[in-house]
């Protein structure tokens, strides 16, 4: 009966060996979390946009205005920049106004336009928020090799 037992360890421990030097290394699928660069656009709103004419003194000098109000909705500053374009029959303009907007702020854009140039003058806008550098988490899985000596200790 001891024979046998010593056999069964003898063969239990080669079987071990075996298995130890003939698998040295097994692949393992491992998850893990990186932080990725991106560029983003900042996030923002338009809180009002209005436009009308406007008189100087005595009637001398008749203009017609814009104005646009941008919030920063995101966590970072940012340059924005208003491109405002005019268009009254054959004759068109086009002025860009830039401000620097801190996070949660307001600016407001300004354009003027001699109306004496412009009769029936039409306006739009568009509005081109900054792009920021940012991260990103990002779930990821990586092949590793193990021992199988780690394997059974971890």
């Amino acid at each position: 009966m001891k024979s046998i037992t010593k056999i069964a360890v003898i063969i239990a421990i080669a079987v071990i060996a075996v298995v130890i030097l003939a698998v040295p290394f097994v692949p393992v699928t491992e998850a893990y979390t990186s932080q990725d660069p991106i560029q983003r656009q900042c996030n923002y709103t338009v809180t009002s946009a209005n436009q009308g004419d406007s008189t100087e003194w005595f009637g001398r000098w008749n203009y017609h205005w814009v104005t646009v109000v941008i919030e920063n909705k995101d966590t970072k500053a940012g340059v924005f920049s208003v491109r405002f374009y005019a268009a009254s029959g054959d004759l068109t303009g086009e002025k860009t106004v830039e401000h620097s907007i801190s996070p949660g702020l307001t600016s407001t854009f300004h354009a003027e336009w001699d109306t004496a140039s412009f009769q029936g003058m039409d306006v739009h806008y568009s509005v081109t928020a900054p792009m920021i550098q940012d991260t990103q988490l990002t779930q990821r899985t990586r092949t590793i090799y193990k021992s199988v000596f780690q394997l059974l200790t971890s």
